[in-house]
């Protein structure tokens, strides 16, 4: 696999100090053909990790010291020709007629890209606008940038899945992410129109922090109005799309009315015998809106008809204060 986990190889030490990497590709492959021309077998030694790309099976004679990539690559006539190549990063290759050419991006960064709305061929960014010869294979981009003095240099960068690079005097850096980096905005809200053209606070997009930035709020279900006799709509709840859809919106908008029993009065007032039976109008019970018909005033000390002279000695009636219910006993 070129793209995931790189096989790890031998790097036997042969006669004379001369360093070569032997491949070894498993059974299913023809071993002898990549151990033709060297003596010995595979020897104990340090490991390390070939560029990846579907040139392995058409190579013999590997040398890789970690930066040079040598091999002998099979010609379209079955003859063999050595070859080397300078390798950057992550970079893959493939075999065309003995030669080393660079293989396609790394799949996966490729449409995590192309699942947000850009081009899968290239990372996103501003670097494009002033770079040239610039190649994308594996995960590792290089390029020549244009430098603030007008000359051009090589670079080169690594890249990751949620990278929007620009070029800073002849390097790559990562910029701000596009707020399409976001892939989707947190609950009630959608992204905004050209989020590709929007850019967040740094180089990662956050759901919270870059919300306003990025996002649009969509309407709130109380803008419902076809919900019906047996439901109203969901004032805690939030439409699909940025305005509420009459039709396909009520299966989340569309619930029950709130009973009294969910209602908090407030002071001064306590709740209605048999609350859980008591409607309100909305899908929750307001505490000013709805108090006379979930609560009732809680009666005063003074209904009871008591004075200073029946209470323990050293206390005083308290003829304002407020009995538990409306009525007190």
């Amino acid at each position: 696999n070129p793209y995931g986990s790189m096989v790890k190889w031998s790097l036997p030490a042969l006669a004379g100090g001369t360093v070569v990497l032997l491949l070894c590709l498993g059974a299913a492959q023809d071993v002898e053909r990549f151990y033709q021309g060297m003596t010995g077998g595979p020897q104990e030694g340090l490991q390390v990790e070939l560029p990846g790309g579907s040139w392995t099976q058409h190579a013999q004679d590997v040398l890789y010291d970690g930066n040079r990539l040598c091999a002998r690559l099979r010609k379209e006539d079955d003859s063999w020709a050595k070859t080397c190549v300078l390798v950057e990063g992550t970079q893959v290759f493939k075999a065309v007629d003995g030669k080393f050419e660079l293989d396609i991006p790394d799949p996966a960064i490729s449409a995590a890209y192309e699942a947000i709305g850009y081009q899968p061929g290239l990372p996103p960014g501003s670097w494009v606008h002033s770079a040239r010869n610039y190649k994308f294979s594996g995960s590792t981009l290089t390029a020549e940038l244009l430098r603030d003095d007008g000359s051009w240099v090589p670079a080169a960068a690594n890249v990751a899945e949620w990278h929007f690079l620009q070029n800073n005097d002849g390097q790559f850096y990562v910029q701000k992410a596009a707020c399409a980096s976001m892939g989707t905005c947190s609950y009630s809200w959608l992204m905004k129109s050209g989020a590709k053209d929007i850019m967040c606070a740094s180089a990662i997009c956050d759901q919270v922090r870059d919300r306003e930035t990025c996002c649009q709020q969509v309407q709130s279900c109380a803008f419902m109005t076809t919900c019906g006799s047996r439901l109203v709509p969901d004032l805690s709840g939030f439409c699909r799309e940025l305005i509420c859809d009459q039709e396909n919106d009520i299966d989340i908008c569309c619930v029950p009315a709130a009973y009294c029993d969910s209602l908090t009065c407030i002071y001064g007032y306590v709740l209605k015998p048999d609350p859980n039976s008591l409607v309100c109008p909305n899908s929750i019970c307001f505490p000013d809106s709805d108090r006379d018909l979930c609560c009732d005033a809680r009666a005063e000390c003074g209904t009871l008809g008591l004075s200073h002279g029946d209470c323990y000695h050293g206390e005083y009636f308290k003829n304002e204060e407020l009995c538990a219910n409306k009525t007190c006993v």
